[in-house]
């Protein structure tokens, strides 16, 4: 699905004569054409007037044009996650699922010094430092903050070797 969607009416004898205007609560102005662009992000009523002979007064029509927003996004976190970094294709990396554009992940030593962080939308984390060296073995906390969410994801994740 597009950014907008496109209204139209026919003209099924495509008769030279017959005019069409647009109107919305949303807008003030009138558009004459058969056809309507109209934003996918606004709910509203369309009205379609159809003009014979330069008179609006032919009956009319009205759409309405529903938005409903997108679900919020679903994304899983585990209760005890546990990665290990040893390059044989099994729980080497740490990966979130489906996070929106915009969420940012950090992670934290025993002392609370931030040692990786991410603001990708798919942060996996491998068990690397931010300069990519591999992190000794232990418990790292993790902070992960999604846009538009009330509070931020606060948790453990073991680097077992």
């Amino acid at each position: 699905m597009g950014d907008s969607t496109l209204l139209g009416i026919s003209n099924p004898h495509n008769h030279p004569q017959i005019l069409f205007r647009w109107s919305s609560a949303l807008k003030d102005t009138s558009i004459e054409n058969a056809f309507l662009k109209v934003s996918n992000s606004d709910s509203s009523l369309y009205t379609v007037r159809f003009n014979l002979n330069c008179c609006f007064s032919l009956p009319s029509d009205t759409i309405r044009v529903h938005y409903d927003p997108p679900p919020p996004p679903v994304f899983h976190l585990p209760d005890h996650p546990v990665i290990t970094p040893n390059d044989d294709g099994i729980n080497d990396t740490w990966k979130i699922e489906g996070l929106p554009n915009g969420s940012m992940l950090s992670i934290y030593n025993r002392w609370g010094a931030c040692v990786w962080v991410s603001s990708d939308d798919k942060p996996d984390w491998s068990g690397v430092g931010q300069d990519g060296k591999p992190l000794p073995e232990g418990y790292y906390r993790f902070k992960l903050v999604v846009p538009d969410s009330k509070k931020a994801h606060i948790g453990y994740i073991k680097i077992l070797k």
